[in-house]
């Protein structure tokens, strides 16, 4: 499995974590850790994903966070 981890933007609280765990535990992905700054409304995601990265990616952005490089 490989460690995928990516920065969002437009988190900005304990329920977007939630969401986007809850999303990704949907395709398969394991090991999800989200953090949040609510502050600056940036987050960061790592998790195990056997799958295409851009599922992870396509996941995230599907709630309406845009994924950063």
């Amino acid at each position: 499995m490989a460690k995928i981890n990516l920065n969002i933007e437009g988190v900005h609280c304990n329920s977007c974590k939630m969401i986007i765990e809850d999303n990704l535990k949907d395709i398969g992905a394991k090991n999800v850790h989200v953090t949040v700054d609510e502050k600056t409304q940036k987050g960061t995601v790592a998790c195990d994903y056997a799958g295409d990265k851009l599922d992870v990616v396509n996941a995230i952005k599907k709630e309406g966070y845009k994924v950063l490089k």
